[in-house]
């Protein structure tokens, strides 16, 4: 009775299969860091803009390490270089968190466009 029962569970195996899909490899075309010396404060806004290839599938999972002082300004992702369509609000949704790591702040973006844009003031600058 064990192996019969055990053969129908191997085959429901591999009859009905588990949908697993990984996600394709994130490949980052270009990469522009802008420095901003702050007028009114003594941090330094820090604006990273990313942009991911069309051969990136999306939505895709990126993920950014910043200083850990550092405050989290603003994520956006958009369709074009420079051109963001959506803000993210990191505290508020689940396409953006944040998590402690260490020195550092890990920032995971699930990216819905090719066009990512983060920006953070950093104090240490």
């Amino acid at each position: 009775m064990r192996k019969c029962f055990l053969f129908l569970i191997m085959a429901a195996l591999l009859v009905f299969p588990s949908f697993a899909s990984a996600q394709g490899p994130i490949v980052i075309e270009s990469v522009s860091v802008e420095l901003w010396p702050e007028y009114d404060k003594a941090d330094m806004l820090v604006i990273n803009y990313i942009m991911l290839s069309k051969d990136t599938d999306l939505p895709a999972q990126l993920d950014v390490r910043i200083p850990a002082d550092a405050v989290l300004h603003t994520v956006a992702v958009g369709s074009a270089d420079g051109v963001s369509d959506q803000g993210i609000d990191c505290k508020a949704e689940k396409n953006c968190t944040t998590k402690k790591d260490g020195d550092w702040l890990a920032v995971s973006i699930t990216a819905t466009g090719p066009a990512v844009q983060l920006e953070y003031y950093d104090p240490g600058l």
